[in-house]
């Protein structure tokens, strides 16, 4: 005997330890996929891709996945031999869209576990990045859903100084301080793509720059 469950218009059918997903695709805005994100990473919808049934086998769990004549009617069934969450997330409709996670225990009925989120500030090479992280926590353990960056600095400027018919030239990464070399009387050359001064020495030009924490190679 089978049991149906919805959620946010997701369709979960349990059938002893099955859990049968509906995801199939009607029309050009319903179009439903399915992952599991615990305690493996397994794109279940990527898995099936014609009209007949497959089936998965896992340390953790087992899958059958079903396609359909034309993908009306598709489903992937997941059955947990111990905790699985299963994502499952697109659009139902040309105006809903949906992203939940879903909590399978054997035995147990499905329930949806809390998304969660935070942001950490990463450091790569010249670039201070700040990363929005989505993210579960099942058995004391944080599982990562998905990352965007939101912002990206760059915290290391480099910058050479070439010097041509007596005027000096700055290039490389002066798009920071572009209004401070302004100030000092520098013009923008569009051909070069350099700042330029007849106003300064090198050697004050390679000073300005180091004051503007810009390294002089």
């Amino acid at each position: 005997m089978s049991q149906d469950y919805v959620f946010n218009k997701i369709h979960v059918q349990i059938e002893g330890d099955k859990a049968k997903f509906f995801t199939y695709t009607w029309g050009r805005c319903r179009d439903v996929y399915v992952d599991v994100v615990y305690p493996l990473r397994v794109d279940l919808r990527r898995l099936a891709r014609s009209n007949t049934r497959y089936q998965f086998e896992y340390a953790d769990l087992v899958t059958e996945c079903y396609d359909s004549n034309k993908n009306i009617n598709r489903y992937i069934t997941v059955i947990p031999k111990t905790a699985v969450v299963v994502r499952v997330h697109g659009s139902v409709s040309c105006s809903h869209s949906v992203d939940e996670l879903v909590l399978l225990e054997p035995g147990k009925p499905p329930r949806l576990i809390e998304k969660l989120s935070e942001t950490r500030e990463v450091v790569n090479g010249k670039y201070r990045i700040l990363r929005q992280v989505e993210y579960i926590v099942v058995n004391n353990e944080k599982i990562v859903i998905s990352e965007r960056d939101i912002e990206k600095t760059k915290i290391k400027l480099e910058a050479k100084i070439s010097e041509k018919d007596g005027k000096i030239y700055v290039t490389g990464d002066t798009y920071d301080i572009k209004e401070e070399l302004k100030s000092h009387g520098f013009k923008w050359d569009p051909v070069l793509k350099a700042w330029w001064t007849d106003k300064l020495s090198r050697e004050e030009v390679a000073s300005l720059l180091r004051e503007l924490n810009v390294e002089v190679t």
